[in-house]
């Protein structure tokens, strides 16, 4: 389980994701406020329980991959920028 969020953007109702999925609500929360205050166009945001392993997490004010092997072991971080 683990938890994502949605950005609204302005002049639509609707609320969209990717597959960006945190372990914990307040690093998704964390990671929306990030991403909500860098849009131009964003006009909400809000966080969503997902059944989705974590394969994010927000460190130092940064979204980081996490690359996981099979075995579920970290193998290599990647920040990803303002921008994604």
């Amino acid at each position: 389980m683990g938890y994502r969020y949605t950005i609204r953007v302005y002049d639509d109702p609707q609320f969209y994701k990717n597959a960006v999925v945190f372990a914990t609500k307040a690093e998704a929360e964390s990671a929306a406020l990030n991403k909500f205050t860098a849009w131009t166009q964003a006009a909400g945001w809000r966080v969503e329980e997902t059944k989705d392993a974590a394969n994010y997490k927000f460190e130092d004010g940064q979204i980081v991959y996490l690359h996981l092997r099979a075995d579920g072991q970290v193998v290599n971080l990647k920040t990803v920028g303002a921008g994604s």
